[in-house]
């Protein structure tokens, strides 16, 4: 049976960081914990929880989730500096078990991606076959390509801050024109609401995951329950631009906490805390 120590900081990450060096982990996520829910019930100021490390047949899949992490960021760094392209790459895995890869390219990010996606297709098979080639088999994969300027161009919508110009451009980045249909009883609101949620929200509708969407909305519901325990700010895995929104609108609903957004450009993301 595994050991279970009982560790306890000033924040959850400190807490951590204390339980996996008592249980000589190499890494945070080698180890499962659970909180001390009557630690805080009695109103301590510091986060308390019983730890232990993970069972050999999850630190095994853990292990062969960080070579095709590593097996990932290597290939396309080699391919892309084969193109002299000029990118800073990026490769996780998924908490739905797929893996992630972001190229960040300084100019070149169109060209990457090609005339209607199909660059980036092809990008995307050639590296899920140097994957199986190299023993990861099943690899379920993502490759996201994008521009510093994207990133801030989607994050300057994401920041809540649009209301600062007197509501107006809420309306506009949603499609709610239809209160323009008074000028001169054209509906020409109307017809640019029509625009913003047909044609553009079509274009989006094709790239959206489902069970992606399902995911991040379970991660904001499962770190605002935490937070709603006791926990510190908790700061949800990477995601892009539309991810960080849904789960922005996820947590708006549950009463007791409140979310942001942290850090810049297209490294952004979502902290979920208690409200005040």
């Amino acid at each position: 049976m595994t050991d279970r120590i009982t560790a306890e900081g000033a924040t959850l990450n400190e807490t951590l960081a204390n339980a996996a060096q008592l249980l000589g982990a190499q890494s945070l996520d080698e180890i499962a914990y659970q909180f001390d829910k009557e630690h805080f019930r009695k109103g301590a100021a510091t986060v308390k929880v019983e730890a232990w490390v993970k069972g050999e047949e999850d630190l095994a899949v853990l292990r062969a989730g960080r070579k095709v992490v590593d097996d990932a960021k290597a290939w396309m760094t080699d391919a892309m500096k084969a193109f002299g392209s000029e990118c800073r790459v990026s490769a996780r895995k998924g908490g739905d078990g797929r893996l992630y890869v972001q190229v960040l390219a300084k100019e070149d990010a169109r060209l990457l991606i090609g005339r209607q996606g199909t660059n980036i297709r092809a990008l995307q098979a050639l590296l899920e076959e140097a994957l199986k080639k190299a023993g990861n088999e099943d690899v379920q994969l993502k490759l996201d390509v994008e521009s510093p300027e994207d990133g801030d161009r989607r994050d300057s919508r994401d920041r809540g801050d649009r209301g600062d110009r007197g509501g107006r451009d809420r309306g506009r980045g949603r499609g709610d024109r239809g209160d323009r249909g008074d000028r001169g009883g054209r509906g020409r609101g109307r017809d640019r609401g029509e625009r913003d949620g047909g044609r553009r929200s079509r274009g989006r509708d094709r790239d959206r995951d489902p069970e992606r969407d399902e995911e991040v909305r379970g991660a904001a519901r499962s770190a605002a329950t935490k937070v709603l325990d006791g926990a510190d700010p908790i700061v949800l895995d990477d995601m892009n631009s539309y991810e960080r929104h849904l789960a922005h609108a996820t947590v708006k609903d549950i009463d007791g906490v409140d979310s942001r957004s942290v850090g810049s450009g297209s490294q952004r993301n979502v902290e979920i805390f208690a409200a005040e």
